[in-house]
C-alpha cells in the first residue's frame, strides 16, 4: 500500500491514522531517526480531494510568503510513485482545538478570554491572508482568493507554546482538501456538499459561496470555545433538504449570549444546549465581536481582514505582539 511507503529516508511508520476508502484519504504518522515526528498523507493524482490539498498548498507555497498560522507542509511531487503526490506536515503535539475544547470541558478548566482573543485573531489573520493577502505587502492590491471551505475547529492544530503572546495557544490552519481558489461566480451546485455544515453560514442552504463562509466559521469556533458547541447543530436525516430545514430553523436560537450567567442562558437557548452548564462569562466587548462574524446575512457580515482590524483596534498590545514574531517568521513580508 502506498501510504505504508516511506516518503522521508530512515523514518519509521508509528500508526496508520486512516486507510485508503472511498471518503478517505490515508493518513500515516512517522518518526524520523533524529526523533521528529510528522504526518504523511499520500494522495493519488486522480482523487479530486487529495489532489485539491496538494494543489492549493503548491499554490500557497508559490506566493512567497510561509503564514505563521497555515501547518508545516512539504510537497512531494510523483511520491512514493508517479501515481501520486505527497503531502508531508509537521506533528502538532496539542492535536487540534476540537480536543483542546473537549478536553477543557471534560476536565471543568474554563478557557480564559485572553486565550479566547489571541486564538480570534490569529484565525482572522490566516483566513484574511488566504483572501486577501492580510499581512503582506500585496494586502489592498489584486490578489487571487483562496476559500477555505472548510474552517472547523478538528482543522485547527494547536501548537503548544510557552510564550505568553499566544496565552498558551499557536494555532495553524490545515486541511485544504475542499479549498478552491475563487472565481467570482458565487455559486454552487446544489447537489455537491462543501464544508462541515455546524460551521457554514446560512447562506449554504442556498447554494452560495465566498469568502463569508471562511468567516462564519471563525465565529463558530470562537463561539465553541466560549460555550462549548458550534451554533448550528445538525441532526443528520436520510434527505438532504431536511438538513438544511432543521438546520435554518433552529440557527436563530443556537448563538448563545457569553456575556450572561449559565442560569438565565437557558431561557432562550435550545432545549437540548440549555442542558449544558457553562462554567464562565465572558465580556461585552468580545460578544460584540463575535456577533460581527456570525451575523445570519453573509452580505452584512464583515470580511476576514476587517475581523482581523476590529481585533487590532480592541487589543493591540496582544496583536501587536503576535504581529512581531510573524513578521520574523515570513522574513520582514
Amino acid at each position: 500500500m502506498a501510504h505504508r511507503i516511506p516518503i522521508l529516508p530512515d523514518s519509521r511508520l508509528l500508526e496508520v491514522i486512516s486507510e485508503d476508502g472511498m471518503n478517505t484519504i490515508p493518513l500515516t504518522k512517522w518518526r524520523t531517526t533524529d526523533g521528529h515526528i510528522f504526518i504523511s498523507k499520500i494522495v493519488p493524482k486522480d482523487s479530486r480531494r487529495g489532489e485539491q490539498d496538494f494543489t492549493i498548498m503548491k499554490f500557497i507555497k508559490s506566493l512567497g510568503t510561509n503564514h505563521i498560522h497555515i501547518a508545516n507542509t512539504t510537497l512531494y511531487e510523483n511520491a512514493p510513485s508517479y501515481e501520486f503526490n505527497a503531502l508531508i506536515m509537521k506533528y502538532y503535539d496539542g492535536g487540534d482545538v476540537e480536543d483542546y475544547c473537549n478536553y477543557r470541558w471534560r476536565e471543568k478548566i474554563p478557557i480564559s478570554e485572553e486565550t479566547i482573543w489571541a486564538a480570534y485573531y490569529q484565525l482572522a489573520s490566516v483566513i484574511g491572508f488566504l483572501h486577501e493577502g492580510y499581512g503582506t505587502s500585496r494586502y489592498g492590491s489584486y490578489w487571487v482568493k483562496i476559500i477555505h471551505h472548510d474552517i472547523k475547529s478538528a482543522n485547527i492544530f494547536v501548537e503548544q507554546y510557552p510564550e505568553p503572546r499566544y496565552h498558551g495557544l499557536r494555532l495553524k490552519l490545515g486541511d485544504f482538501g475542499v479549498a478552491e481558489l475563487d472565481d467570482g461566480s458565487g455559486t454552487y451546485d446544489h447537489n455537491c456538499c462543501v464544508g462541515s455544515f455546524p460551521y457554514c453560514g446560512p447562506e449554504r442552504r442556498y447554494g452560495l459561496r465566498g469568502t463569508f463562509q471562511d468567516v462564519y466559521g471563525i465565529g463558530s469556533i470562537i463561539h465553541e470555545m466560549t460555550s462549548g458547541d458550534t451554533p448550528v447543530w445538525i441532526y443528520r436525516q436520510k434527505e438532504r433538504n431536511e438538513d438544511f430545514v432543521h438546520w435554518s430553523s433552529s440557527m436563530p436560537n443556537r448563538i448563545i449570549d457569553i456575556t450572561a450567567p449559565p442560569q438565565s442562558r437557558e431561557k432562550n437557548t435550545a432545549r437540548s444546549c440549555a442542558k449544558k452548564s457553562w462554567m464562565r462569562t465572558y465580556s461585552t466587548q468580545l460578544k460584540n465581536m463575535l456577533d460581527l462574524s456570525l451575523l445570519e446575512d453573509h452580505r452584512s457580515r464583515i470580511s476576514a481582514a476587517g475581523l482581523a482590524e476590529q481585533i487590532r483596534r480592541a487589543k493591540p498590545d496582544m496583536c501587536a505582539k503576535i504581529d512581531e514574531e510573524a513578521r520574523y517568521y515570513n522574513g520582514g513580508r
